[in-house]
Parts: structure tokens; sequence; C-alpha cells
């Protein structure tokens, strides 16, 4: 209990020291640079200033008087509905890429076998090193010549209704699919190796229920340790995926109130979006501690 208190403050001081940051960087002025003046490097704009801005943002904030935007418009209902959009998208495309991921990568595995197939890897690897935007590019252009056959499954931008959400979740859970099939791969293979596998097929067991009862029950665990580099990856490829495919999240709302200039926004926006970067760490971090204590409840 002690340590769990201990992580969840050190990361409470970092989302703190997050917020901060964000909001100092927003309230810096776009016309502000440095000067050299009677040999002596001047700003502009005093530091001073920002600092009181920043404060006075951070207070507000910690008020909850979130308040409206540059156009006047109430920021909350704003952030309401954008976060809601990004929401569904991203606890889409994790489930998704957690489904799809463990079935593929079981599939790559060899299972215990000595040989393994090369182009399994390879389906899994190169999807990995392929720039998101292509990943987007390509999936665009596929939804476009579906409709263009008359195959209207994808709508190709927008929100409207929930087939124009489909492509956008697709797309934003394929590197992280095939990041857990790799990872679920290597971890099957692992457990294979282990003794107690040579012991079940000893006695007989049958293929599946080693497969289920025996390796994923220990592969699990590697698995789900791997999961807070996903949501990382994840959140990453968030900006692009509503960008291209013209969704109205919580990123496309930060892009839009940037173009604005709406620092004040643009640091809420961002704070927001990196709480839920630390909260989907955290989720992965307790489902982590879950299954590590499950499984030293078990040895004991």
């Amino acid at each position: 209990m002690r340590h769990i208190i201990k992580k969840m403050f050190y990361g409470m001081i970092i989302l703190i020291a997050f917020t901060y940051i964000s909001i100092f960087i927003f309230s810096i002025p776009t016309s502000y640079k440095w000067e050299i003046k009677s040999g002596r490097i001047v700003s502009n704009y005093p530091v001073s200033m920002i600092l009181k801005r920043s404060n006075s943002i951070f207070v507000s904030l910690l008020e909850f008087n979130i308040g409206e935007n540059i156009k006047g418009k109430s920021l909350v209902e704003l952030l309401y509905r954008a976060s809601g959009k990004t929401a569904l998208l991203l606890s889409a495309s994790i489930t998704i890429a957690l489904i799809f991921g463990i079935l593929k990568g079981i599939i790559d595995s060899n299972k215990g076998k000595k040989s393994s197939s090369s182009l399994k890897i390879l389906t899994s690897i190169l999807p990995i090193s392929l720039p998101d935007v292509l990943i987007a590019a390509i999936m665009q252009g596929f939804a476009i010549w579906l409709n263009q056959k008359g195959i209207h499954i994808f709508k190709v931008a927008g929100s409207k209704t929930i087939s124009h959400s489909f492509l956008p979740i697709i797309v934003l859970s394929i590197l992280p699919a095939f990041y857990i099939a790799r990872i679920t791969a290597l971890a099957v293979e692992e457990c294979f190796k282990k003794h107690y596998i040579l012991a079940a097929r000893g006695k007989g067991c049958s293929s599946h229920r080693i497969l289920w009862n025996h390796v994923m029950r220990n592969a699990i665990r590697t698995i789900v340790e791997g999961l807070p580099n996903t949501s990382s990856l994840i959140i990453s490829n968030t900006l692009i995926v509503e960008y291209v495919f013209s969704y109205p999240g919580l990123t496309t709302a930060l892009m839009n109130h940037i173009t604005m200039r709406d620092a004040r926004s643009s640091a809420i926006i961002i704070i927001l979006i990196g709480f839920i970067y630390f909260a989907l760490n955290g989720l992965f971090g307790l489902i982590n501690m879950i299954i590590k204590r499950s499984y030293r409840g078990e040895a004991v």
C-alpha cells in the first residue's frame, strides 16, 4: 500500500510540473525575443510578467475556472464534446489493438517448434517501421477507393455518424496492435522453453490446453508490462489520425486554438491530453500490479 501511495505521489508531482510548464510555454508572447543592448542580453518582455500570467492561469485551473476561449465560446462545453470523441477513439483502438495483437502474436510464435516463419515475423515488424502519416494516407486512399466502387463501409472524414469513427479507430490501433503482437510472440516463445511445459506435454496435455492454461497465463505478465509503451504510442499518433480524418477530438481542438493563437485554451487542452496519458499509464500500471499480486498469491 505504501508503494502505491508513493507512486501516486510522484505521479501527481509530475502531472503538476507538466501542467505548469505547459502553461508557462503558452504564456510566452509570440513576439518574445532576446536582444543585445550595451553588451547585455535582454528580452523585450519581462520574464516576471510571464511568470505572473502563468501563475494566474494555474490558480484559475486549480479553482476549476476554465472560462471561455478567445472567441467567447464556453471552453467547458468544447472540451466535453472533444474529449468524448477522443475517449471513444482511444478506448476502441486500445481494445482492438489488444485483441488483434494477442491473437496475432500467438499465431506468429513458433509454439516450441525449432523452425519459425520469417513471413509471420515480417508482417508484425513491417507495420511498426512505417511512418504514421503513411499508414493513415494508405487507409484513407483505400476507403476512398471503396466508396468509388460503391462500397460505403467507411466515411473518410468527420464524425457525424458512427461510420465516421471506424477508419480513425482502425488506423490508430494498427501500430499498437503489431507492437503487442511482437511482444506476445516473444513472450509465448519464451514460455514454451520452460520446464513446466515439458512436464505438461509429458502428462499428455493437449496443445490447446498447454497454450491457454500454461503458456498464456504466464505470458500475460510480459504483455501487460509492455502496455505503457502502447499508451504513449497511441497518444502521440492521435494528433495525426484526428488531423488526417478531420476528427473533432482534443488534438484537433488543440491545433485549432494554436492557429487562433489562444495561448490559455491551448495550454488547458495540452494539460487535458497529458492527464489522459498519465491516466492510461496509471491504469496499465494498476493492471500490472494486480496481475503480479495474483501470481504471488498463487505462488504462496
